[in-house]
């Protein structure tokens, strides 16, 4: 446990997008994560002083034990992952590393274990996604975009201009 961190309480975090942060927090330890979607400001508010330029991970001040902050809405990473497999060519492994990665911010050894397969089998399937030629790269543009996904996430596919 981070003595920092009371609890281990900290928010976990993606890309900010349009305004939103992506993330997972993070109780202490065993206890699974609420995924959730927070407004970036206020993110800004529970880190206090914490650096988010070069953070990964917040410690949450100002923050209930149990309760998601203000603005927070719980997301289910899953369906984001199916929505994408159901309307792309991506597999639905390919898509579940994609969203875990380019949206919760999540390294390679933690989507390992989150989807219980190893480190390796992770690397393939990012390649696999970078990989992807120019249809199935408009295809899975226009997918975020009906996801009404911010331009970052589309400035890290390969060949796209946002």
């Amino acid at each position: 446990m981070d003595r920092e961190r009371p609890g281990g309480r900290r928010f976990a975090f993606g890309t900010p997008q349009g305004g939103e942060t992506y993330g997972r927090i993070v109780e202490d330890a065993g206890v699974d994560p609420r995924w959730v979607v927070l407004p970036t400001e206020t993110v800004r508010e529970l880190a206090g002083d914490a650096d988010l330029a070069s953070a990964e991970r917040v410690p949450l001040r100002k923050w209930d034990r149990g309760e998601l902050p203000e603005g927070a809405r719980e997301v289910d990473w899953c369906q984001i992952s199916v929505d994408l497999h159901v309307r792309t060519p991506l597999t639905r492994r390919e898509a579940d590393v994609y969203v875990l990665r380019r949206w919760f911010g999540l390294g390679r050894s933690e989507i390992a274990r989150e989807l219980e397969i190893s480190p390796n089998t992770v690397d393939n399937h990012l390649q696999n996604v970078k990989d992807i030629d120019d249809e199935m790269t408009e295809l899975v543009v226009n997918t975020i975009r009906a996801l009404d996904i911010e331009e970052s996430v589309l400035s890290a596919l390969p060949g796209v201009d946002p």
